[in-house]
């Protein structure tokens, strides 16, 4: 890669990875469904943007493979090459390359693939088809159906006044007419980028904002996406009404860099149904453009009807965002997190003193500051889709090594996640999905003796409730046994006979979730080494979320993480304990409730109560911290909370409030202390530890 092109490398790649999961969805949708064009042609488009992008950029490899794999897709889509799983599995192979290709060149990596081979294996496919490898070469890219192919800019030239009939879809027709009855004159205007052009989406959205500026762009071959994907050679058609000059606006864009050529003409709009008669007669060739205009009939395009309540689209609206670097992102968070400190602390002084001078402006920054919060916070949120979209893939791979049947059903894709939340749930949810393959989903012939399709399911559900956002990963295999669970632990010593035997099935359940336990036979490539489980509720309660299971025997498996919102800030209940103030999260609240301690029994070592029929076990917090408390009266106070559906009361000396607290997180020595999930900053400066429950249950 030249040195003048290392200042695009980070576009180029976040576009590539645009593109291949673009590919990589479609590929497992196509697999499905061999005969859906639309899925072919997405295909098409993001192979051919990632061989047009890799050249300019000087990838030379990833250009060699993506131009193979456009040779084999192009003759798929022109019925000499068919959809067969051989053809699925080298595309799947060629994805997983670029896959590998683009992390390397993110990571300026020195390239560790050949592609040699693959490129064999798609040359190979198209020789299997009868010759046809010898005539992709020249086949050009299918355009979608009415649009054809943009013509080179030198045919636009010569005599500007010469219409040019265009056939538009229906809806561009009447945006077209709309335009027209306006009162505007609809030009068409093909814009060729230089050889060179170093990233062409950019450019030419820079040529459509030029054109923006002067005129209401109304269509474009190929279309808006495809522009803004780069999904074009070196030109593009726009069509465009305007009240100015065409020849002007021509002048104006002929100043964009990297453009090298430019052509307008008037334009005719037809439509895209044959009709009996044309009813305008289109500019004969060689007219002259002094005639061209003096005949205003022979191009209804350039009538000025003015109508009301014409359309006014724009393309280049839909452009509206920018790619901003996470580490800067986290540092605005950790800014607006100092912001909401301070301004609690402005609100405590404002309490006491009472300063009426103050009032409006303490109460106006306590307003901006929340709803600067809320955008910061709503700025680091990130669709569940970015962790969902990798796992039909690994379902597919796995469920081929197993022999079996797996369908993969992805509901709640858009529920958002705080980035920091989203990026350490990946891993635990690909042991859950592993776990479900291969413990969870029976062989084909298995399902069907049970009276169930060969095809087992795994759900992927991602539900908002309330503060917290819940994903379940559901599998309709054949659910797991509590008493087999039970027959395991006894074996590995985790529990005695009697324990066993007063467990019920829902403790027996969450067995599985033991570092070491694991249910498998025997060990495979995929799972049975009795890790896993207990990763997972590791990872899960470290984030301030928890895990719980259900399970029927020949029915199926649901686990359910409950996640919190953000990590960074949150409501939380203060309590003190033997004189030092602690934080609870909300998230882990329940209620709070007085204790007569007349009404405390003890079973063993342990201290409960009865709590509306139900048995809920006390924790003294200042036991756990070695403190001397002062609430031994004759009633007691308990903060309810709830980690994975075990409850328990910890006992506190008194309740301060609910606060809004910025989590800042425990380094050096103070890392993985038990007990505590961080520390906060309160208004008045006093540095207190905010409890992490699932440590302590």
């Amino acid at each position: 890669m030249d040195a003048d092109m290392a200042e695009y490398k980070e576009e180029f790649v976040n576009e590539a990875r645009e593109h291949l999961q673009i590919l990589n969805q479609s590929l497992l949708d196509l697999e499905h469904d061999t005969s859906n064009m639309d899925l072919l042609n997405n295909i098409f488009r993001a192979a051919h943007t990632l061989k047009g992008s890799s050249a300019t950029m000087g990838f030379m490899e990833l250009n060699k493979l993506t131009h193979q794999m456009e040779n084999v897709l192009d003759a798929i889509r022109n019925g000499k090459t068919a959809v067969t799983s051989v053809v699925l599995d080298t595309t799947f192979d060629c994805f997983d390359l670029l896959e590998i290709m683009i992390d390397e060149i993110d990571a300026d990596s020195p390239s560790s693939v050949d592609v040699s081979n693959l490129v064999g294996q798609l040359d190979g496919l198209l020789i299997e088809e009868g010759g046809a490898g010898a005539q992709v070469e020249s086949v050009a890219p299918a355009e979608p159906a009415g649009a054809g192919p943009p013509a080179p800019a030198d045919a636009l030239e010569g005599p500007s006044g010469v219409g040019h009939a265009l056939l538009l879809s229906k809806y561009d027709r009447e945006i077209a007419n709309d335009a027209i009855n306006q009162g505007l004159s609809v030009f068409k205007m093909r814009i060729d980028l230089e050889d060179t052009c170093a990233l062409k989406s950019v450019r030419a959205l820079m040529v459509l904002k030029c054109i923006g500026d002067h005129a209401d762009i109304l269509a474009t071959v190929p279309d808006a996406d495809a522009i803004e994907d780069g999904g074009f050679e070196q030109g593009f058609d726009v069509i465009f009404g305007t009240e100015e000059d065409g020849d002007a606006i021509q002048v104006s864009v002929e100043r964009v860099n990297e453009v090298s050529k430019v052509g307008i003409i008037p334009a005719i709009i037809e439509s895209a149904e044959p009709a009996a008669e044309p009813a305008v007669k289109p500019a004969a060739e060689g007219t002259l453009e002094s005639e061209a205009k003096a005949t205003p009939k022979a191009s209804p395009a350039v009538q000025k009807t003015p109508a009301a309540g014409a359309k006014k689209p724009s393309v280049v609206r839909s452009v509206q965002s920018v790619r901003v670097n996470i580490e800067k992102l986290d540092a605005l968070v950790n800014m607006v997190g100092e912001l909401v400190i301070n301004k609690i602390r402005l609100l405590e002084i404002q309490s006491t003193h009472q300063i009426k001078e103050l009032d409006e402006t303490v109460s106006n920054i306590d307003r901006l500051t929340n709803d600067l919060r809320d955008e910061v916070m709503q700025m680091r949120m990130v669709p569940v889709d970015q962790v969902f979209n990798r796992f039909p893939r690994m379902v597919r791979d796995l469920a081929k090594k197993k022999d079996k049947e797996i369908e993969v059903v992805l509901e709640g894709r858009d529920i958002e996640l705080d980035r920091t939340v989203l990026d350490e749930i990946g891993e635990p949810m690909v042991h859950l999905i592993r776990n479900c393959v291969d413990h969870g989903i029976e062989s084909a012939d298995a399902r069907e003796s049970a009276g169930k399709p060969a095809r087992g399911v795994i759900r992927l559900i991602a539900r908002r409730e309330k503060n917290h956002v819940d994903i379940k990963v559901v599998d309709d295999g054949g659910g797991i046994d509590p008493a087999k669970l039970r027959e395991k632990a006894i074996d590995k010593g985790l529990i005695g006979q009697e324990e066993a035997d007063m467990m019920c099935d829902e403790s027996a359940l969450m067995l599985i979730f033991a570092p070491g336990f694991s249910t498998a036979d025997a060990i495979t490539d995929i799972s049975g080494r009795g890790v896993g489980m207990d990763v997972v509720k590791t990872s899960i309660e470290t984030l301030g979320g928890s895990v719980s299971l259900e399970s029927d025997v020949g029915v199926g498996t649901t686990v359910t993480l409950k996640l919190p919102l953000t990590m960074a800030i949150i409501q939380a209940l203060l309590v003190e304990v033997a004189q030092h103030v602690y934080a609870v999260p909300i998230s882990s609240v329940l209620e709070t409730i007085a204790v007569p301690t007349a009404s405390i029994r003890m079973m063993g070592q342990q201290k409960l109560i009865t709590l509306r029929g139900s048995v809920l076990p006390l924790m003294w917090v200042h036991d756990l911290f070695g403190n001397v408390s002062e609430n031994g009266h004759e009633e007691v106070t308990a903060v309810v909370v709830d980690r994975g559906g075990q409850r328990v009361g910890l006992v506190v000396d008194s309740l301060i409030g609910q606060q809004e607290i910025a989590i800042k997180s425990l380094s050096g020595m103070l890392a993985g202390v038990k007990g505590f999930a961080g520390a906060t900053i309160l208004g008045d400066g006093k540095v207190i530890m905010i409890l992490d429950v699932a440590s302590m249950l």
